[in-house]
């Protein structure tokens, strides 16, 4: 449902590359975890994904739709949470979502009806749908992306650390919310720094360094390229792999 093939990005013409030959693929019902060090890429490459930026090389799908030439049907059947959220301060959270109605052509009844079930399963108090998003805190107005993002059921999900500013109770829910949109056929590319919550959730993990794929598998998998036993944990691979990745990898 992802496939990205040779993806560049540069900013300038004679700058580094933040994206280098980057080639990989989400399948329908899998949820892959995007890791690597602060500058490593993936923000970039999810930015590419969603259409903010237009790549330098290479070209990435979602469902059949290209990236950079057809934005909007990308769009239509992706949702995309940043690592900091983005809304309009004087709209409520139910504004945001009759907004994106508008948008994308959707039944208002309907989202609106869902987006109140995702915002309670998310925590969000029925006190704050009416509240301008200026006057939410940062966890709160995480909960109201993060419900954004599901509430046009998308099949794909971009997440960039969708977990940061939320409490652990809340944080849990989100990944139920996330199993189960793997368990219905859902893919999901989520960036994270919390390598544990990678290991638990994701069913495999890509890793940049530097721009560039550095390793990509599952956590079995990954252990048996670097030679380690059957109890490290990704954190374990992280490191062992940011020393020195295996051929092939």
């Amino acid at each position: 449902m992802i496939v990205a093939e040779g993806l560049e990005k540069r900013f300038g013409e004679d700058g580094p590359a933040a994206v280098a030959d980057l080639s990989f693929r989400v399948e329908p019902g899998e949820i892959v975890g995007f890791v690597g060090e602060n500058g490593a890429g993936k923000t970039t490459t999810l930015r590419l994904l969603i259409g903010l930026l237009r790549p330098s090389g290479g070209r990435a799908q979602i469902c059949g739709h290209d990236c950079q030439r057809d934005p909007l049907s990308v769009r239509a059947v992706t949702g995309f949470a940043a690592d900091e959220p983005f809304l309009y301060d004087f709209l409520t959270p139910l504004e945001h979502v009759r907004f994106l109605c508008e948008l994308r052509g959707l039944p208002v009844k309907e989202s609106l009806d869902r987006a109140r079930d995702l915002f309670s399963s998310l925590g969000l108090a029925e006190t704050s749908l009416d509240a301008p998003t200026l006057q939410l805190s940062l966890g709160n107005k995480k909960k109201v992306v993060l419900g954004l993002s599901l509430c046009h059921q998308p099949k794909v999900l971009l997440l960039d650390e969708p977990t940061n500013a939320l409490d652990p109770e809340v944080a849990r829910r989100f990944r139920v919310l996330l199993d189960r949109f793997a368990q219905e056929g859902g893919a999901v590319l989520l960036s994270t720094h919390l390598l544990d919550m990678a290991e638990r959730l994701c069913h495999r993990v890509l890793m940049m360094q530097k721009g560039r794929r550095l390793a990509m598998g599952s956590v079995p998998e990954l252990r048996q390229r670097c030679g380690l036993s059957e109890t490290a944990t990704l954190e374990d691979l992280f490191f062992a792999l940011m020393n020195g990745p295996p051929a092939g990898s």
